[in-house]
């Protein structure tokens, strides 16, 4: 009895391996120009993302610095008050200062240790490596 049941099931896992296999391997078309606009790569989202968080966490830096100043501003001279302001303040200076030294870190190992060969996503889109080249037919191969 637990020997049918076991054949069973390793008959259906057999079959769903198979199944999921040759689904796997199917590749879609899309036809771009009928869409109207392109499809972005995985390595152009990431670029986005990456491009996008900086832009946010540098907007995020400056509106504290502006709470700040105005905290500093609706203090009415009470030194808790003023220590409070100030501490925003520095907190958004450290913040933006951080943010501007990883950009330029990260620019400085893209455009000149790098050369572009690998990429971020600060400067030149993010390197994504790739485990398999797709074949064109005519081109040579390796």
């Amino acid at each position: 009895m637990f020997k049918q049941k076991s054949s069973k099931l390793a008959s259906m896992a057999a079959g769903a391996f198979l199944a999921a296999n040759q689904t796997i391997t199917t590749t879609i078309v899309v036809n771009q120009a009928a869409l109207g606009f392109q499809i972005p790569t995985l390595s152009e989202l990431l670029t986005f993302i990456i491009r996008f968080f900086f832009a946010i966490a540098g907007v995020f830096a400056l509106f504290y610095m502006l709470q700040g100043g105005l905290a500093w501003v609706t203090s009415e001279g009470s030194k808790e008050n003023v220590e409070k302001a100030r501490n925003k303040i520095q907190a958004a200076l450290v913040g933006i200062i951080l943010i501007v030294l990883v950009l330029a870190i990260v620019w400085t190992l893209e455009q000149v240790v790098f050369a572009k060969t690998i990429c971020f996503g600060i400067s030149c889109s993010l390197t994504i490596p790739q485990l398999l080249v797709p074949y064109v037919s005519g081109s040579p191969t390796n």
